[in-house]
């Protein structure tokens, strides 16, 4: 993939399209360009640009980077030396992208580790950098050498990952939901507010490189995974959490089409990250009102409406002996991975782990892919799985690492 034309959609609080800021300083103007990717009805996405200017020095040489004990053979660093907290927010073939919780966005050379600065956002006084940074779902995704991360604040940004540059608006302040994004598109929950009234709420799908929205699901669900040529989408929930009715889960062709039921009883949160699908099978994390205690199924449902699988079953077996909390699905062509944390997120400075089961047959004991401290979801390749974990303290600074672990070398 040739990276000067691979972007990364990042979601800040501030507006609008502007200018982009080319690797010297000097202003590369925009003047005339429309804000793509936006929905036509959409007139927010022309506010004006953020104010603050790229770090002109970006590209780092890499540190020399050295392996903590206790990770799996093979295991390498790919980059140390961040800040504190990092988050993996998507990678292509030659790189990785990496967001630190000060709101410094990373592009990382894959065989190198030389890191370039490509963007930071300002800092927003008391509340911090104005960036989403954290999430216990599908926060971040790479698409079409797009590469997607949101808020719910005011938009959805692009931003060039060859240089550093300046983000630019491609999508506005209308969506509930972080959006789910496929190589082409982006799908989120639209509820457009309007003074007494709600104006729009449906679930839309919107091409990333720019068009009009179409509706798929007319009603108020929110998406939570895509696979096998769908969107899942969960219901709201109309009651207690503590009895029924629960969610339920739903699909519709990304295409358009019907929306047929999946799932009658929804027993998770319904939330993005709890939820994750391939052409065969629905996976969820299970916790919730109906698993009636503190264990924590992950369950595999056929797409083809066969008998589900319990795969494993995370956390405590009994509600007197807390365990770990599993969240942040994730897949590859073999395996289903979580992470299992004391509280959903990758919370600063706790410990958490990364585990691993077949996507298609139970495992009693998990594969522990990688354990330390602040680990967030993982990203692949064809042969490594990459994590980001905050590590020192100790016997150094405490600092931001990415590790690659081989595929094969978790037992």
């Amino acid at each position: 993939m040739n990276t000067s034309f691979v972007r990364i959609l990042i979601a800040l609080v501030l507006g609008g399209c502007g200018s982009r800021v080319a690797v010297d300083g000097a202003a590369e103007t925009d003047a005339g360009r429309e804000c793509v990717g936006a929905p036509d009805r959409d007139a927010s996405a022309s506010s004006p640009a953020p104010t603050a200017t790229p770090q002109p020095t970006a590209t780092q040489p890499p540190p020399a980077c050295t392996l903590d004990p206790g990770f799996p053979a093979g295991t390498s660093v790919v980059a140390c030396g961040f800040p504190p907290h990092v988050t993996l927010i998507g990678g292509d073939d030659a790189a990785l992208y990496v967001l630190t919780e000060s709101g410094m966005f990373y592009r990382v050379d894959k065989t190198s580790g030389t890191k370039t600065l490509l963007y930071t956002a300002p800092n927003d006084g008391p509340s911090g950098p104005v960036v989403f940074a954290l999430g216990q779902g599908n926060d971040a995704a790479l698409a079409g050498g797009v590469l997607l991360a949101f808020t719910l604040g005011r938009g959805v940004w692009s931003l060039d990952t060859s240089a550093p540059s300046m983000p630019v608006k491609v999508l506005g302040d209308v969506f509930e939901n972080p959006p789910l994004v496929d190589s082409t598109s982006m799908y989120f929950l639209r509820a457009e507010m309007a003074p007494g009234s709600v104006q729009y709420v449906d679930v839309e799908r919107v091409p990333i490189g720019g068009g009009k929205a179409t509706v798929l699901d007319p009603t108020y669900d929110t998406p939570v995974a895509l696979g096998g040529g769908f969107v899942y989408v969960a219901t709201e929930i109309d009651g207690s959490y503590v009895d029924p009715p629960y969610p339920h889960l739903r699909r519709v062709p990304i295409a358009g089409g019907p929306v047929t039921t999946v799932l009658e009883t929804l027993d998770t949160s319904g939330s993005a990250g709890s939820i994750a699908a391939d052409a065969e099978a629905v996976y969820v994390i299970g916790y919730g009102s109906a698993s009636g205690t503190q264990a924590v199924p992950v369950t595999r449902f056929p797409a083809d409406g066969g008998a589900p699988t319990t795969l494993t079953v995370a956390g405590a077996i009994d509600p007197e002996v807390p365990g770990p909390v599993p969240w942040g699905l994730r897949l590859d062509d073999a395996f289903v991975y979580y992470v299992a944390s004391p509280q959903l997120g990758a919370v600063f400075g706790t410990g958490s782990a990364i585990y691993r089961i077949p996507n298609a047959a139970p495992m009693s004991t998990p594969q522990l892919v990688a354990q330390g401290t602040s680990i967030g979801p993982p990203l692949f390749d064809a042969e490594f799985v990459y994590l980001a974990l905050q590590r020192g303290g100790t016997d150094g600074p405490i600092e931001g690492a990415v590790l690659r672990v081989p595929k094969g070398a978790p037992k």
